[in-house]
């Protein structure tokens, strides 16, 4: 979908847009962003659906995402947002943003499959969109969720049969996604390597896995035993 240009707005410019954030306080930022937003969404009510989800997430979102991705032609994440409605699962809580927008962070959505049609955009939409037929996923904790749409993205990306998505993807009852390790117990049967490598070019809203990664080095390299022994903690 193409994204509407900025000649609405009287920050006309993302420069622009940019510099009057950077400069105001609280509230103002929101307004600011808003108009913006108005301006490059051809459905004013998404605007609005963002508004509820509160200044503070608001801000630390496009804090995450940065003006000149907000503000990019045919900006993947911002296509997706002005193609679906807003009840839809993407924009019924901030967690269901935020999994979804980690999942752009990932560089796992594609313009083709917000608005390539065919089996591409309408298999990616019943799963990232709806949550699948039974509206689940979006149940799943953030790991999960996106290494599933991480997943989709590479089967998308081999233009696998509609058959061989649904082995991988469902239950044989055709209606519950399978499971992360049920996913790429399937893909290895079919030949796929299974790598859980995280490419992201922008920042991610979740933090877990930077926590995650630091423990771990911490307590490969006996960091925590150290600064217990000799701070006394």
């Amino acid at each position: 979908m193409k994204v509407k240009r900025l000649n609405e707005a009287s920050y006309s410019d993302i420069q622009m847009a940019e510099e009057a954030w950077n400069a105001a306080y609280g509230h103002d930022k929101i307004n600011i962003l808003e108009e913006f937003l108005n301006s490059i969404f051809t459905h004013d009510d998404v605007v609005k659906k963002l508004l509820e989800f509160g200044d503070n997430f608001l801000i630390k979102w496009v804090n995450a995402m940065k003006w000149e991705e907000l503000g990019r032609d045919d900006n993947e994440f911002i296509s997706l947002l002005d193609s679906i409605s807003t009840d839809s699962l993407p924009l019924q809580s901030v967690d269901n943003f935020t999994k979804i927008y980690n999942v752009y962070s990932d560089g796992n959505i594609e313009e083709s499959f917000i608005n390539g049609g065919g089996l591409e955009e309408s298999f990616w939409r019943s799963i990232a969109v709806f949550g699948g037929p039974k509206r689940e996923l979006y149940t799943r904790n953030d790991k999960d969720f996106r290494l599933t749409l991480k997943y989709l993205h590479d089967s998308l990306e081999k233009q696998r049969s509609e058959k061989d998505l649904r082995e991988i993807f469902f239950e044989d009852n055709g209606e519950t996604i399978r499971s992360v390790a049920d996913i790429e117990a399937h893909l290895i049967n079919k030949g796929d390597s299974v790598r859980r490598n995280n490419n992201s070019n922008t920042k991610n809203l979740s933090d877990d896995q930077a926590k995650e990664m630091l423990d771990d080095l911490l307590q490969r390299n006996g960091m925590i035993d150290y600064i217990k022994q000799n701070y006394k903690l």
